[in-house]
């Protein structure tokens, strides 16, 4: 690999990323030490009802009282609470005047010490959810009557127990619903909150300790709470960026026994992104081959651009008896033949190609050396010309694709034998024989081209393939506001839900595709916490099937396929492990019938029953027996293939996710923010069982799994964020 090449940078954040303003130091936050506390008095403005409501704030915990709950943001013995947990049990719980209303456990959801956090608790009819960093971590359905009387806020209830350590800022209740709880994700503010219509408390943004509503609240400071400057907005938050991939234009090849051109420098790595601002794009186009006589080279290839990143193009190849031109910052072109002047190629710049290969510089029968890119072109080789250099292999595409390899060198006078020299992986075109002609560089992967050929044939070199500007980025965006110059859309990857315990998918509707009378295969990944019984009672169950109880079960790692209670195929003991990701496979092939765990058999049996659905559906991440058995953890790429059997031996899992091959019923492939919807040809929308969230984890390697939107150019363009 190219010395100085920019390490991809993974956008792993299980946080929203947003683009921030600029920091806003004009506000304030109060300080609790985990005794003092802010009250309020009791006033109709604070009672709900049934109607909707928003809670919302920053917080910058300091510390976390271990044993209790830490932050009490607004309560009362018979009212609404928002709190933190001890780290024993980490969560955001809602409190109700009946107990519990919502609790999210997933540790990496919870705030971190040392960090601002905005958190909303938003009701609106009887959807309730809330949002971590504008990510929604937990939702249900409440449409109780509340009456807030009294608030205590930063400690609980009663004033004495479990008081929030940190920072609050910019507190503000409303009677409205600010945002919709449906969504998977919100627009988290970046200045301080104003009062806006239905504001009945705001507080914590001024040097005093005072309520910004229309309805000046007298609030009573318990313990000395104190106030300071604080800057929640902006640099606090992950940095937003997007990966890049910027591959400028090949150098053409030169003339007559020629050196082959020289792969398009290559850039990736992460850049920050602003709301609002455009980005220009440019593709840098292949350079021109020569096409003259004697000693010409090849034109350089063109510069590619994405912002402020710039790839330059490559360098043409050598004629006879002369090297290679330097490329514009990318690889070099390689060296001509004969002579021992002219035959050096062109240096690469470090950081974006290697120096291509020599040319022959004792024989005018020598090869040309092949051109630079991502790693050195080989030199000539008696009469056969060098090899171009391979090309850099990226993941950011979406798919492990070599990009930048520089041409092949073209070949000496051998008579009728056409010695061709390989092109560079990735795009450079292939040297010429002796009688045969070279190859082009393939366009939009910045190859080089390729050499010309000896005197006995076609002698010119070959143009340089374009360029091509690569941007990708985590799906937890929302998809770009504009773009320019037609670029290619796609989606690669898939994140997982999370169910805690209580949650599940079900999809109605599919008892007759869904009835299987020969060869199937259910296949998904899933990586749980524990393989205890689950919330509701009953085993922990991957996938169920309808009234007749076919359910496939993982009680303590091992599986189970019942039918009607009863067990029809087992693995011989306990083979899955907790927190890790795991793939299993269910296969019947004629009638025999396996369950395969991360490729490897388990666990057989002899079945040829008929499974039918019935009118109950198909359930993900339970054992189908109402709602019972939820798991606690994550899955992904969930498929249902019916009259193929996709596995009948050991195989290895796949590492990229799942596509909807032929007789593919269901596909789960957790891309957001259409995660649980069905992305087969059937396109089933399930009901979702509360909690169930999504997440980015990934049962692929990072860049494969858990991103989303691709935006490819092949000409010039830009894109807004």
């Amino acid at each position: 690999m190219a010395r100085g090449l920019f390490t991809l940078k993974q956008q792993l954040q299980g946080l929203q990323q947003k683009a921030w303003n600029a920091p806003f130091g004009n506000t304030y936050a109060a300080v609790f030490s985990g005794s003092n506390y802010i009250t309020g008095p009791s006033s109709s403005a604070l009672n709900f009802g049934t109607g909707n409501f928003t809670i919302e704030c920053w917080i910058y915990p300091t510390a976390l009282n271990f044993g209790g709950i830490i932050s009490m943001i607004l309560t009362t013995a018979a009212g609404l609470q928002i709190a933190l947990s001890l780290p024993s049990n980490n969560g955001l719980y809602w409190y109700t005047s009946a107990g519990m209303g919502l609790q999210v456990t997933n540790s990496a959801l919870i705030p971190p010490v040392g960090r601002w956090t905005h958190l909303v608790l938003v009701r609106s009819g009887s959807t309730v959810s809330f949002y971590n960093n504008g990510v929604r971590i937990g939702t249900t359905t409440n449409s109780g009557s509340h009456s807030i009387s009294s608030p205590y806020i930063g400690i609980n209830s009663d004033g004495a127990n479990y008081g929030f350590i940190g920072q609050i800022s910019n507190f503000r209740v409303t009677n409205t619903a600010v945002y919709d709880p449906t969504v998977a994700w919100l627009t988290v503010p970046t200045s301080p909150l104003t009062a806006i219509s239905g504001t009945q408390l705001l507080t914590f943004q001024n040097a005093t300790i005072t309520d910004s509503s229309t309805n000046s609240l007298s609030l009573t400071n318990n313990g000395s709470v104190t106030t300071q400057l604080a800057n929640p907005f902006g640099i606090q938050f992950p940095t937003p960026a997007v990966d890049y991939l910027v591959v400028a234009g090949g150098g053409g090849g030169g003339y007559y026994r020629s050196g082959g051109g020289g792969g398009g420098g290559l850039l990736q790595g992460s850049v920050s992104i602003i709301a609002g601002s455009a980005i220009t794009v440019t593709v840098g186009a292949g350079g021109a081959s020569n096409t003259g006589s004697g000693a010409g080279q090849g034109s350089s290839g063109s510069s590619s651009v994405f912002g402020s990143i710039s790839a330059g193009g490559g360098g043409g190849g050598g004629g006879n008896g002369a090297g290679g031109s330097v490329g514009l910052n990318g690889g070099s072109g390689g060296g001509g033949t004969y002579g021992t002047t002219y035959s050096t190629p062109g240096q690469g710049i470090i950081g974006q190609g290697n120096s291509g290969g020599y040319g022959n510089t004792a024989s005018s029968n020598g090869g040309g050396g092949g051109g630079g890119a991502g790693t050195a072109g080989l030199n000539w080789n008696n009469t056969t010309g060098g090899n171009g250099g391979a090309g850099i292999a990226s993941a950011i595409s979406g798919t492990v694709t070599a990009y930048a390899g520089g041409g092949g060198g073209g070949n000496a006078n051998q008579g009728s034998s056409p010695y061709n020299s390989a092109g560079g992986v990735g795009g450079g075109g292939v040297g010429g024989g002796n009688t045969g002609s070279g190859t082009a560089g393939t366009v939009n992967t910045g190859g080089g081209g390729g050499g010309g050929t000896g005197e006995g044939g076609t002698q010119r070199g070959w143009d340089g393939g374009s360029g091509i500007v690569i941007v990708s980025y985590p799906d937890i965006y929302a998809a770009a506001a504009a773009t320019t110059g037609s670029p290619t859309v796609s989606t690669n990857g898939s994140g997982s839900m999370y169910g805690a315990g209580a949650g599940s998918l079900l999809y109605t509707g599919v008892n007759t595709t869904l009835t299987f009378a020969g060869d199937f295969t259910i296949e998904g990944w899933y990586n749980l916490a524990n393989f205890n019984n689950a919330a509701g009672g009953g085993n922990p169950g991957l996938i169920g099937f309808g009234t007749s109880n076919w359910v496939l079960v993982i009680p303590g790692g091992q599986y189970y396929f019942y039918s009607g209670g009863s067990a029809i195929l087992s693995s011989s003991s306990a083979v899955a492990n907790a927190n890790v990701w795991n793939h299993f496979a269910l296969v019947r092939s004629g009638s025999s019938m396996v369950i395969y765990h991360n490729g490897v058999s388990v666990g057989t049996a002899t079945n040829s029953s008929t499974i039918s659905i019935g009118s109950s559906g198909v359930t993900v991440g339970s054992n189908g027996l109402s709602g019972t058995g939820s798991i606690t953890g994550y899955m992904s790429n969930v498929r249902v293939v019916k009259g193929t059997a996709v596995y009948t031996s050991a195989f290895t899992p796949p590492t990229t996710p799942l596509t909807a091959i032929t007789n593919t019923q269901l596909l789960l492939n957790t891309v957001s923010p259409n995660q649980y919807l069905d992305s087969s040809t059937n396109g089933y929308t399930p009901t979702v069982a509360s909690p169930l969230l999504w997440n980015q984890l990934s049962p692929f390697a990072t860049g494969l799994g858990y991103k989303n939107r691709v935006y490819t150019w092949t000409s010039s363009g830009s894109i807004t964020f």
